[in-house]
């Protein structure tokens, strides 16, 4: 079996929290299929904001978002204020494929939302999508969605990793790796041929080494529990 956090490693300059080493181990293990990627929140640099850049190294290649102007950057971003309701749309611009290699969400508050609008008929093979880095282990908290929101640089936004955890699990994602304020997932389709051999794989005790930054948030003001949000869009769905 394959202890993913062998892997890694928090020196490597071309992803912020070590996530390079694991992605690498992981598409190792599972192989790629188009080498296509999708990242919103990117800075378009090699200097570590962003965790698809690493791949390129494997030959990857994929569209890169974000909010603010990257202008210059070494790759290509396209500016785009990323919501629950035009996530669909703009996969549809870029012809991202409904089965592609690899998808990561980092936008500091609604990643929950985003990850949950995304329709059904696009399956990351793995996914690296980021959770609020000040929650206990145990804590289900949601913000509440504002499709305006911006993050100011502090602790109360985002979701907990339990949450994400929560969600993931509802689209058929297993867990199987943690890197400080990125968790990452395989689709569970993807996983099966590969069965057991991941190390502690949805077990968020064993993979989540959280809280990491002070302050411990036990809740958000307003917050909502990722099982009531899954539950009414279950029903609305």
């Amino acid at each position: 079996m394959i202890d993913l956090k062998q892997y890694h490693d928090s020196f490597n300059s071309l992803t912020q929290f070590g996530q390079a080493g694991v992605l690498h181990k992981i598409f190792e293990t599972i192989g790629t299929t188009n080498k296509f990627f999708v990242e919103f929140g990117s800075n378009g640099s090699d200097t570590g904001q962003g965790n698809a850049i690493c791949l390129r190294q494997l030959g990857f290649n994929g569209i890169l978002m974000d909010g603010q102007d990257r202008e210059g950057s070494k790759y290509k971003v396209h500016q785009h204020f990323i919501t629950a309701e035009n996530i669909n749309q703009l996969f549809i611009k870029y012809n991202v494929p409904n089965i592609f290699d690899f998808l990561s969400i980092d936008m500091d508050g609604n990643d929950f939302y985003v990850w949950q609008n995304l329709d059904k008929k696009y399956r990351p093979r793995v996914l690296s999508i980021e959770s609020n880095v000040h929650f206990l282990k145990h804590v289900d908290c949601v913000q509440p969605y504002d499709p305006n929101h911006i993050w100011d640089w502090g602790a109360t936004c985002g979701a907990s990793a339990e949450a994400i955890f929560n969600l993931c699990r509802s689209k058929n994602y297993s867990y199987v790796a943690h890197c400080v304020s990125d968790g990452i997932y395989i689709a569970d389709e993807v996983i099966s041929d590969f069965k057991n051999i991941f190390m502690n794989t949805n077990d968020l005790d064993s993979i989540f080494d959280g809280p990491f930054f002070t302050p411990h948030l036990d809740k958000l003001p307003n917050y909502i529990s990722s099982k009531e949000l899954i539950k009414i869009y279950n029903i609305k769905r």
